[in-house]
Order: C-alpha cells, then sequence, then structure tokens
C-alpha cells in the first residue's frame, strides 16, 4: 500500500468521474470551450462565472482564461485590466500571469513597464519568452544595452537558439555589428532547423556576409542529423571545393549520406564508391551507406560484397555492424541460411556496443534452437548472460524454458519462466510464460536456484512524490484548469530534470487524459518513462496504468466486438497499436480512424454493412472504425483458421505476405511462427498486440487485479 503523500493531487478522471467532470461548469470546462470556439456566447459565460466567483481561485482561473483570449484576440488593453487583477489571487502562478501581463503591456505599446515587468521572471518556464519581452522593450525604447546586459547576466539560464537570437538583436540595435554579425551566424549554423534560424539568415542577407566553409560544413552536419538530408547535401556540396584532411573526408562520406537520405540512391552509391577515406571508422561508416544503397536498388551481390569485406575489419566498428545486419537481414527475407549465419556470425562477435549485437546473438541462438542444435541453450545463455537487459533476453529465457521442459526439468523450466514475469513483466514472452506457469505441472515443483546469479534486470520506481513534483503537478494542473494546456506541459518540461521519470510521465499524462487526449497521454508514458513495459503491475498505482492503458469508447468497443465474436481486450490492444485511440489518425499509408482502416476497404465495406452515406471521412467516426475494423479483423480471422497471430501479421503486413510465412515452414508453437516473420515490423506488431491484450485483461478484465491508486486507496476496476 502506498503512503498517502500526494498533496492536492488530482485524480485520473475516468469511467463516471469523467462524466460527471464534463458537464460540470467550472473555469477549465469553460475556458476549453472558448478557445475551441471563441463566440460571443462562450466568452460571455467565461465573464459571467468569473463575476460569479470574485473572490475565489476558481474565479482567478476564469480571469486568466480571459486574459489569455483577449491576447489572442489582440485586445491587450483588456487583458492587462483582467491580469492586474488576478496577480494577488493568483501566487503560486504569479510568474505565467506577469509574463502574460508584460506580453499584454507589450502588445499595447507600454514598453517601459514591460520590461520592468517581464526582466524581474526568474526561474521559470517563461524565462526565456520573458526574456524576449524585455529585450524588444528596451530595443523599442532606445535602451539596447540594457538589454544585452540583462541577456549576458542569464546565460546558461536561457534558452538556445532563441536567446542567442535575441542578443544578436540587441547587439545590432546598440550598434556592435560585428558581434552581431557573429551571433546571427552562431544560430543560422548551430540551430538551422530553429525557427530563429531563418530571421537570422535574413539578418545576415541585409549585412551583406557569407558563410565559410567551415561553417557551411558545420550547417549542412547538423541538418544531416537533424533529418533534413536535401538541406545537407546543398550545404556540404557547397563546403567541399574549400575542405581539406579530415574535415573533406568527413564532408564526402556525410554527402553521401546525405544524398541516400534525399533518395538519389544511384549517385550516392557512385559518390561513396569513388573514394575510400583513411580513417578506419570513417571509411566503415562510407561502406556502410554503400551497402544501404546497394541494397535499396537491389544489387545484392554488391552489398554482400561490400558487407563481406567489412567481416575481418576492426571488430569494435558499429558502423561495420550495421552493414552486416543489413546484408544479414536480406538474406533472411531471401531465406538464404548460410547467408544469415555467415553475416549474423561476424555481427555477433563484434565488440562495438550497439544494440544490433544481442539481435545477431539472437539469431544465431534462434536458428540453432529451430534446427534443435543441441548448442542453441548455451547460446541463449549467453545472449541473457552479456546482454540482461537487451530486447531480446526475454525471448532467450522463454525458449531455454521450453528447452529445459522437452530435457524433462520443468524446476529449472519453472525457474525462468518466473524471471520473465519478474524482469519482463509487462513483454510478449511474460505473456507467454505466465501461459506456461499456469500448467500444473509447474504448480507441482519448485523453481530452480540454478542461473540464480544471472544479472536479471529490475525496476524498483517510487510513486511517491518528490517535494518538486509535487509543487510542479500542483502549478500544472492550476493552468490546466484555466484550459492553458500549453503553458501546463510546458511547467512539466521545464523542470523534468529534477523529477523521477515515472512521475514526469504520470503528471503529462494526466494533463492529457484531463483533455480526453489519450494517444497524448500514451506517448508521454513511453517518451518519458520508456521502461514500463518491464514493471510488474503492483510497481504501479492503477491510475498509471490506465493511462498507458485507456479504453475510450469502451461500450461502442464491446459491442462491436461481442457481434463479431471478438475477444474486446484483443480489440482495445489492437487498436493501442495502430491509432493509440486517437479517432482522427491518419498513417502514412493513409489508413485512417481507430483501426486504421485504407480508404478502398472501407468503401468496400461500407456496401457491406450497409453503412449510408459513406464518405471517407467518415473513416475517422470512432462508431463506423469500429463498426468497419472488427468485421474486416473478423473476416480475415475466420480466413486463416481463428490463428490470431498470424491475422495480426496479415493486418499490418497483408494477408498475402502471411500466407505466404505460415506456408514457408511447421511451426511446433505460435512463439516459433512470429519470431520467423521477416519483418521487424510486423514482428513486433504482432507482440505488442498480444501484450496489450494482456495488460487490458489484467487491468479491465473480471479478475482484474486489485492495485493501489496515487493516494493510497485500492483502484476501483
Amino acid at each position: 500500500m502506498m503512503k498517502r503523500i500526494w498533496v492536492r493531487i488530482t485524480r485520473v478522471l475516468c469511467g463516471s468521474a469523467l462524466a460527471a467532470f464534463a458537464v460540470a461548469q467550472t473555469p477549465e470546462t469553460l475556458a476549453r470551450t472558448l478557445r475551441g470556439q471563441p463566440t460571443v456566447a462562450a466568452r460571455a459565460s467565461l465573464e459571467k462565472y468569473a463575476k460569479a466567483h470574485p473572490r475565489d481561485q476558481n474565479g482567478a482561473l476564469a480571469l486568466l482564461a480571459l486574459a489569455v483570449h483577449d491576447i489572442e484576440s489582440n485586445v491587450p488593453a483588456r487583458a492587462t485590466g483582467a491580469l492586474k487583477q488576478v496577480r494577488p489571487r493568483l501566487p503560486k502562478l504569479r510568474d505565467y500571469v506577469d509574463y502574460l501581463l508584460a506580453q499584454a503591456l507589450f502588445d499595447s505599446g507600454q514598453f517601459a513597464e514591460a520590461a520592468e515587468v517581464a526582466s524581474k521572471i526568474a526561474d521559470s518556464a517563461v524565462l526565456t519568452p520573458a526574456a524576449s519581452i524585455a529585450t524588444r522593450s528596451w530595443i523599442a525604447t532606445g535602451k539596447p544595452l540594457s538589454a544585452v546586459s540583462h541577456l549576458r547576466a542569464r546565460t546558461g539560464q536561457l534558452a538556445s537558439p532563441q536567446a542567442d537570437y535575441l542578443l544578436a538583436l540587441a547587439l545590432e540595435a546598440a550598434g556592435d555589428t560585428k558581434a552581431a554579425e557573429s551571433a546571427y551566424r552562431g544560430v543560422y549554423v548551430k540551430f538551422p532547423k530553429s525557427g530563429e534560424a531563418e530571421l537570422c539568415r535574413t539578418a545576415i542577407d541585409r549585412m551583406k556576409v557569407a558563410l565559410d566553409a567551415q561553417e557551411r560544413f558545420e550547417r549542412g552536419s547538423t541538418l544531416l542529423a537533424a533529418g533534413d538530408p536535401a538541406g545537407a547535401r546543398v550545404e556540404l556540396q557547397a563546403a567541399l571545393p574549400e575542405l581539406d584532411g579530415q574535415d573533406r573526408e568527413i564532408a564526402k562520406v556525410r554527402l553521401g549520406a546525405a544524398m541516400l537520405g534525399a533518395r538519389d540512391t544511384t549517385g550516392a552509391l557512385a559518390h561513396l564508391r569513388s573514394f575510400a577515406a583513411a580513417d578506419p571508422e570513417l571509411d566503415a561508416e562510407r561502406v556502410a551507406h554503400a551497402v544501404t544503397a546497394a541494397r535499396r536498388i537491389k544489387q545484392y551481390a554488391l552489398g554482400e560484397s561490400l558487407a563481406l569485406g567489412m567481416i575481418p575489419k576492426d571488430r569494435a566498428s558499429a558502423w561495420r555492424v550495421e552493414a552486416l545486419v543489413a546484408m544479414g537481414n536480406q538474406a533472411l527475407l531471401d531465406g538464404d541460411l548460410a547467408k544469415q549465419d555467415t553475416f549474423y556470425r561476424a555481427c555477433a562477435e563484434s565488440t562495438a556496443e550497439s544494440s544490433y549485437v544481442p539481435y545477431c546473438r539472437w539469431k544465431i541462438a534462434f536458428g540453432a534452437y529451430r534446427a534443435r542444435k543441441p548448442e542453441a541453450f548455451e547460446q541463449f545463455l549467453t545472449l541473457v548472460e552479456k546482454h540482461p537487459a537487451s530486447t531480446q533476453a526475454s525471448a532467450a529465457l522463454y525458449f531455454m524454458g521450453r528447452l529445459s521442459e522437452t530435457a524433462k526439468n520443468p524446476s529449472t523450466a519453472r525457474s525462468f519462466y518466473l524471471r520473465i514475469d519478474e524482469s519482463f513483466a509487462n513483454h510478449y514472452y511474460a505473456v507467454l510464460a505466465r501461459q506456461r506457469l499456469a500448467d500444473p505441472v509447474f504448480r507441482a515443483v519448485p523453481a530452480s536456484a540454478a542461473f540464480s546469479n544471472l544479472p536479471w534486470p529490475r525496476q524498483t520506481p517510487d510513486f511517491q512524490l518528490t517535494e518538486e513534483a509535487t509543487v510542479r503537478g500542483e502549478r500544472a494542473r492550476l493552468l490546466a484548469a484555466a484550459g492553458l494546456d500549453d503553458y501546463a506541459e510546458r511547467e512539466i518540461r521545464f523542470h523534468r530534470a529534477a523529477m523521477p521519470a515515472n512521475q514526469a510521465a504520470l503528471e503529462l499524462a494526466g494533463l492529457a487524459s484531463r483533455r480526453g487526449d489519450h494517444a497524448k497521454a500514451i506517448r508521454h508514458i513511453k517518451g518519458n518513462y520508456p521502461g514500463y513495459l518491464s514493471l510488474p503491475l503492483d510497481k504501479a498505482p492503477m491510475e498509471f496504468w490506465k493511462l498507458a492503458y485507456p479504453i475510450p469508447y469502451r461500450e461502442d468497443l464491446e459491442r462491436n466486438a461481442k457481434a463479431r465474436n471478438l475477444d474486446p481486450f484483443l480489440v482495445a490492444g489492437l487498436i493501442r497499436q495502430e491509432s493509440e485511440f486517437n479517432p482522427l489518425a491518419v498513417s502514412r499509408a493513409k489508413a485512417q480512424g481507430l483501426m486504421q482502416v485504407m480508404p478502398a476497404t472501407g468503401r468496400e465495406l461500407s456496401r457491406k454493412l450497409g453503412i449510408r452515406p459513406y464518405s471517407t471521412r467518415r473513416l475517422l467516426d470512432p462508431g463506423v472504425s469500429l463498426q468497419m475494423g472488427t468485421y474486416h479483423f473478423r473476416s480475415w480471422l475466420d480466413a486463416l483458421d481463428g490463428k490470431v497471430e498470424v491475422t495480426l501479421a496479415a493486418y499490418n503486413a497483408g494477408k498475402s505476405r502471411a500466407d505466404r510465412w505460415v506456408a514457408a515452414d511447421k511451426w511446433r508453437e505460435t512463439a516459433e511462427f512470429v519470431e520467423t516473420i521477416p519483418f521487424t515490423e510486423t514482428r513486433e506488431y504482432v507482440q505488442a498486440v498480444i501484450r496489450n491484450a494482456d495488460l487490458y485483461r489484467r487491468l479491465y478484465g473480471k479478475q482484474a487485479a486489485s492495485l493501489p491508486s496515487l493516494n493510497g486507496d485500492t483502484g476501483d476496476h
């Protein structure tokens, strides 16, 4: 039972509590209505609420929301009056109120007062935008040196590149052209994808200065790392003629990578093969890019030749590993076992710090297992010993358990299954391990002590709020109560480093869920606390799990699942993987809605199901998506003999591919089929949906676990 130390924390709203919240007249609901539909009537409702609560906190929050609306609607004078009223009534949000007041004053042309208010803000998520207001205000009043002094005094506190650009503006206004030019160039080169970069380019053009080769080289390299290969190519090509030595070689390799990223694959391959780099690791990078290019244009023999040439070279090179894996995977797709073994073994022998190394060891060990070779157990064991926290460790433990069963050693098998459940609690193989442990054979034997010295990863997160998290969470929820979701998230993100990862994830996800954005809540959990899947269910409160695994549209979901004789928790697990419960989700392939139905499929299903009138837009209707998606999944499940994992593979990669994978071999168990799916995306998709369904079942099913809640009570289900 967790201690009751959460101070004034807002419980995550779900079920009937969410319905009650939706109809309540609070500043939050009224403010959200105004921001979403800025009508006269919506504003009048919020004004009426504020007037009815002239002294309490809720009334002040309503005024704050009105002031923000006025600033956004370009009525700053009205916002100024409201914010001055709010100031003494919201002491916990004083920095935000002052920032908004400074903005309103600036927009009203009251620059001196705006600078005075903004410059006094310190240690706040709005420190940098406040510095922007102060800087522009001082420049407007002819005091740019005050801005320069202010910005330099806060070096290290303000965010780049915004602070660097502000300093450049102030220096230029103060007449220090040389220093301003240097600052503009620094932003343009070091932060090429920022909004300030374009402003700096305009300033550089105005000053009639040009970047030198070294600056273009740095800018091109940064653009490449930032995912802009086309922009990187322009800069690197311009820099190359004037570079020499190591920089020239690096630029040539990066130019090849940029050409590859910009889809000039043939040109990239020719360029990368036209030279060799003197530095071994740099040359390994060159060859790795060339292997990728050759594979992309289906020059497989060339790719193999290039990768084979890397085998006797530096075993510590991560680029060497990448090239070997690329051709090992190609051999896997081609069904060439001998070539697979050659490339994966060379990769597995690498000393590089790369996630591909345990992947290669896994491929070799699983290949031995499939062939029932006696060395398979030792190969699985080596993988677990060397890479206990890798994504392949739980799979290795599972198949070690299966081998132990074959060897008539249930005690050892039980120990492996228990280890999976303890250390990889919500992984795909934990689902399978718990299924094995349910067998009466394992209930009758104790777990073996063998292999107990292996370095099992365990998580012991503390969900007790730190003082910092308590303060930040309370401020964020106050901001959210005024409908200021962007400011609420900014509050948590700004102080993220001072908060435990699980608490930051919980706060951010709670804010998103509060406004009904379940997809964003899920992404906050994934992004801020990626190790959550290894967390045993009872090590986190119910609120955390329901944020990570929400089930909105539950009534529609269960009705459609029942109509198609589908497990509703499997459907929920599928939707979480497909769209994260975002009804407006549209994939790169144009699949749409909760269950990601393709437009052509939707048109066909609309005729079968009598959905009229039909347009592609209807796929974004949760009810329609559930109706079509469950029908579609059921039809494929029937066509594939009721095999759930095979149907999931078909749903992700297409039925023809799934049929081909099934026909490729005889599988002794479903896990073998799943592991031999050659597309990593599809394999991980199948495992994720099965894992999701299991978690939904444990959280929402009839036998749902009794978990503690954030305030120490038993969670309700």
